[in-house]
């Protein structure tokens, strides 16, 4: 009984480490670079904020247009943490 549970624990674990780690022969490497205007339907997402010690930060991220007025990016790129809304996006 007890080497039927340790069989069972180690298939279950080899097969979630395939889940999780199965991807990795699919990956780019030593890509090339894509020149500018290839995947238009992926902008970046550049703010310029200004801190209350007049700093500046600059935050960059992927996006996705979903409708010609909408842009879809990840929650973390508008960061509510900031002191001042970001004054300028490119």
């Amino acid at each position: 009984m007890a080497a039927e549970k340790l069989i069972l624990f180690f298939a279950v674990i080899f097969l979630f480490h395939q889940n999780a780690y199965g991807f990795n022969g699919n990956r780019i490497v030593n890509g090339t670079p894509t020149p500018d205007g290839v995947f238009e339907f992926l902008p970046r997402l550049s703010m310029l904020h200004l801190g209350k010690s007049g700093g500046i930060y600059l935050g960059r991220c992927s996006s996705t247009i979903i409708s010609p007025r909408h842009v879809l990016t990840a929650a973390h790129c508008i960061f509510a943490g900031f002191p001042n809304p970001a004054t300028t996006f490119e």
